[in-house]
């Protein structure tokens, strides 16, 4: 199972996506906190789950007989009825030191005879994606279903088909906007916690690309960089997109917003559910953009990963 499998999966009732995108309330300051995040009037009658310090496995099982046994719950005459679906808050450091990474998922609830008969055989227990990995399980002799990622793969990318469509599209509006004979690099610049580690400053990053670009204008080629950040400020963005005005081969353009404007362009025609413009997707579509667009990275995000200069001529493709 992975994460974009969920991007196909939809609520039947109305077809919205199950991925929700409600803004964290004003006291929110940590993923790793296991106070509820969804304690409001718009989800009092779902079946409510918060996980934390790694034990998943238990309320997964919950959540497993809920889903399997929830038209009779609604036949019935309790408070469970009512309810429209569920939400799992995890809340932990390292989900991949989880027991969900140490066990083979719950069976099927019994009490549903028929579906226990049905679907308890191993072809329909399915892997967790990494467990094969974490427990060396031959390929040959995985048994599980089918996910999305499968049923909708997109040139082999592993992303479901609408994700694969936005990303062509991104892609395509890129280069409407780019230069003829150009090579794109990925400048990725890290802000945030590691702002104090890493110096990401407007003059570091000047330095930084006049030495990595250094003699690429004699190589007869266009590069646009495509910027990608978690800075906010809109004033350092357009400054750091500002400094391609030293070159006359060297253009940045900001794809982050590119990336957010085509999603949400899409969202608002009715080609995607609007119930997708959000920062998972929209990140998702970035990614597919960048591992198919770009040629190159240029990377200064973290202390281990802050180089003084990436010297391009000694890439092949300028070389």
């Amino acid at each position: 199972v992975r994460w974009s499998d969920l991007y196909n999966l939809t609520f039947i009732q109305d077809s919205s996506p199950v991925m929700n995108d409600d803004p964290f309330p004003p006291d929110f300051t940590s993923w790793y906190e296991p106070s509820s995040m969804y304690d409001n009037e718009k989800y009092a009658n779902w079946l409510h789950v918060v996980s934390t310090n790694g034990e998943l496995v238990e309320d997964y099982a919950k959540l497993q007989k809920f889903s399997f046994l929830e038209q009779d719950q609604q036949s019935g005459d309790d408070k469970a009825a009512a309810r429209k679906g569920f939400i799992w808050e995890i809340h932990t450091h390292a989900l991949f030191s989880s027991d969900f990474y140490k066990n083979k998922l719950p069976k099927i609830p019994s009490e549903s005879s028929m579906l226990a008969t049905k679907f308890n055989k191993p072809r329909y227990r399915p892997y967790l994606f990494a467990y094969s990995n974490f427990h060396k399980v031959n390929e040959a002799k995985r048994k599980g279903c089918v996910y999305t990622d499968s049923d909708t793969d997109v040139d082999n990318s592993a992303v479901p088909s609408h994700m694969g469509m936005m990303g062509k599209r991104l892609i395509h509006r890129i280069q409407r906007q780019s230069r003829e004979n150009t090579v794109y690099g990925y400048l990725h610049l890290r802000r945030g916690d590691t702002i104090d580690t890493c110096d990401t400053s407007v003059g570091e990053i000047r330095n930084f690309l006049s030495c990595s670009l250094a003699g690429t204008e004699k190589v007869g080629k266009n590069i646009t960089l495509l910027l990608g950040s978690d800075e906010e400020d809109e004033n350092y963005r357009w400054d750091v997109m500002d400094l391609a005005k030293d070159y006359n081969h060297v253009q940045i353009l900001d794809a982050d917003k590119i990336a957010l404007s085509v999603v949400k362009q899409a969202a608002s025609t009715g080609i995607i559910d609007e119930g997708l413009a959000n920062n998972f997707y929209v990140y998702r579509v970035h990614s597919i953009m960048k591992n198919k667009l770009s040629s190159f990275e240029l990377v200064k995000r973290k202390a281990s990963r802050c180089p003084v200069c990436v010297p391009l001529m000694k890439w092949e493709m300028f070389g």
